[in-house]
């Protein structure tokens, strides 16, 4: 998860730097990759190979119910931020690293939020409203 929140620029190469520096102590094993992370020294391209290499890069659902309360969080904070969002969730699409079955309609919402800027269909309110109605179905944790 922080691969995609690195490479969608929602979070930084330093916070990515500083999880990592924080898990070193607490792990009596040393993956190679999270030593990687660790003396990057901030290198985006670096960061991403050796986040790839730690984990699974498709993400579970688990994982993505939290990216997506992360995106829903930005949203409430900053609705200017919904290009950030889109491209974000166009980039999981892409990358193919969504859950099974989510690609296709995530990967429409920054196709929707290009038609609606050009005024070629639709509104930015109804783009920002239907990102908001999928992430918040996300962010809903699933009974256990």
């Amino acid at each position: 998860m922080y691969r995609q929140a690195l490479l969608s620029a929602l979070i930084t190469s330093s916070e990515v730097v500083a999880w990592a520096d924080r898990q070193i102590p607490r792990l009596d094993v040393l993956p190679d990759a999270l030593v990687d992370v660790s003396l990057s020294g901030g290198d985006t391209n670096k960061l991403s190979i050796a986040l790839g290499e730690l984990g699974a890069r498709k993400l579970s659902e688990t994982a993505f119910r939290l990216y997506a309360m992360h995106l829903l969080s930005l949203l409430r904070d900053d609705p200017a931020s919904l290009s950030s969002v889109t491209g974000a969730l166009y980039r999981l699409a892409w990358t193919k690293e969504a859950p099974e079955n989510i690609g296709d309609k995530i990967c429409g919402f920054d196709d929707e939020l290009h038609l609606a800027r050009e005024l070629i269909y639709g509104s930015l309110e109804e783009v920002e409203a239907d990102v908001r109605k999928f992430l918040q179905s996300w962010a809903i944790p699933t009974a256990l």
